[in-house]
């Protein structure tokens, strides 16, 4: 198997004595293979010495301040006058330009000399001691800098076993920063826990702490926009295969604003948290599934009260709004809309199939929409058709001509969810009305071909047992399905 190139990242401190020589052991290969050992001073030189024994590093980063003990790099008995003079520069007061000129003049000087020694690429960066509220930024831009030296084709390897206390810290937040960049590396941190007394360094895999701030990243970004792309990957390596499904199913649905999908999805989901809650069962060591399953279990609550595609929509605009995600919420109310609308068309013409026209854009476009607009009230129909130029204007990105500011034409999506209560109520006296009227020529006998039609239909199945079934559901609730006002 070919060996992952790897980019080193270390630190050197400031310490009062100079760094002991120890037994730096590095992690077993293989059961029947011995510890491996450098005799040295320092990590670094450890790893460098080992450099294509285990992680195949190309390239080192050494990470220090100017008054870290950089002369520790190069030994006395390899370059004593190099030794000396890196010692010396690193006492200066560094108050001037000047200094941490003659400083990165010396710094130059020991690059040669490992590069030549090791045969490796060696880049320092030394950056001002005085970490503060006053300097923090300026150094925080030394560490961000540090991913320029990084190949697209290299991986990371961290080492945390020196300098002083803030330098990890300072790299770990800037390594979250560049999350996305790093997505497709191998991330890895070691740390060299010495034993004094025994004279050695042991190297501690600490892989695992990046893992937990990969996973921690993916969860909060499915927690707080429901882009669960990044916890994909994790859920099929952890067997949760139809999980991982569902929340690619439903980030995608969400990205594309496939509102009609969530009608399936949401029939779905039950069998997911059943699949999640019978992993955290038998392994009870992934954190961050209790908190998805949470999540799933919320979403799960506001949409399974509801079998008809418009209450669920509603729901899951309702959703959408508690995650900022407005335009995705405007276009899931209009789908509510418009496919309230389809249903009541469905039914009025004794379609068996009430869901026949939901969906179908081309048809709410061309006839139901303006058969909703005949059926509403003036103030009702004003509001309609204010409501659907924000949202044409909010799903097509604008209007090349539209002069106003987003102040000014921020969307209410109250109002919104006031007029979507008062279409379905509308809707729903009509096919009342559609209900007794059928009734009625049944008891006078003056029924027509058509009128059979839909009395088979109305009187005997669906819309009355519909209608029903939506009645004990919104007396149980007390409201108007999540027309929340």
């Amino acid at each position: 198997m070919e060996k992952k190139d790897f980019t080193l990242i270390t630190f050197i401190g400031k310490n009062d004595t100079k760094y002991e020589t120890l037994d730096y052991i590095f992690p077993e290969k293989g059961k029947d293979e011995k510890n491996e050992r450098v005799k040295t001073n320092s990590t670094a030189l450890a790893l460098i010495e080992a450099k294509e024994q285990h992680w195949n590093i190309t390239r080192v980063i050494i990470v220090g301040t100017y008054t870290s003990r950089w002369g520790e790099l190069v030994k006395e008995d390899d370059n004593k006058e190099l030794h000396v003079e890196l010692e010396e520069k690193s006492k200066l007061s560094f108050k001037t330009d000047d200094e941490v000129d003659i400083l990165d003049a010396s710094l130059d000087k020991m690059v040669d000399f490992l590069q030549e020694k090791y045969g490796i690429e060696i880049i320092p960066v030394a950056h001002r001691p005085d970490l503060s509220d006053n300097t923090v930024l300026e150094i925080a831009e030394y560490y961000d800098g540090i991913f320029n030296y990084i190949e697209d084709t290299s991986n990371i390897l961290v080492d945390i076993t020196h300098g002083f206390r803030h330098m990890p810290l300072l790299l770990f937040q800037m390594l979250q920063q560049h999350l996305l960049l790093l997505e497709d590396k191998t991330v890895e941190i070691i740390y060299g826990e010495m034993k004094k007394e025994e004279g050695i360094s042991t190297f501690r895999d600490l892989k695992k702490y990046w893992d937990v701030t990969k996973h921690t990243n993916a969860l909060n970004r499915f927690l707080t926009q429901y882009d669960g792309d990044g916890l994909v990957p994790y859920l099929e390596e952890i067997g949760l295969v139809r999980a991982a499904s569902w929340i690619k199913d439903f980030s995608n649905a969400i990205k594309m604003n496939y509102v009609m999908q969530i009608y399936g999805l949401s029939e779905r989901l039950a069998s997911v948290i059943n699949e999640i809650e019978d992993k955290i069962s038998d392994e009870n060591n992934i954190p961050w599934l209790d908190k998805l399953k949470n999540e799933l279990v919320n979403i799960q609550s506001a949409l399974s009260p509801y079998s008809y595609p418009y209450d669920i929509f509603i729901a899951f605009a309702h959703l959408l709004e508690e995650k900022r995600l407005i335009t995705q919420a405007v276009i899931a109310t209009a789908s509510a809309i418009e496919s309230r609308m389809a249903v009541y068309n469905a039914r009025s013409q004794g379609l068996e199939d009430e869901f026949y026209y939901v969906g179908n854009y081309d048809v709410w476009a061309n006839e139901l929409r303006e058969e909703l607009r005949n059926m509403l009230p003036f103030d009702t129909e004003r509001r309609f058709k204010s409501f659907y130029k924000k949202r044409n204007l909010i799903a097509h990105g604008g209007n090349k001509l539209w002069q106003g500011t987003i102040q000014d034409n921020q969307f209410s999506l109250v109002q919104a969810y006031r007029l979507v209560s008062e279409i379905f109520s509308i809707l729903d006296n009509a096919e009342e009305g559609l209900v007794f009227a059928i009734s009625q020529k049944l008891d006078a006998k003056e029924m027509t071909s058509s009128d059979k039609r839909n009395q088979n239909y109305m009187i005997g199945g669906t819309i009355g047992d519909s209608m029903k079934m939506k009645e004990e559901k919104r007396d149980k609730k007390n409201e108007i399905p999540l027309i929340h006002l």
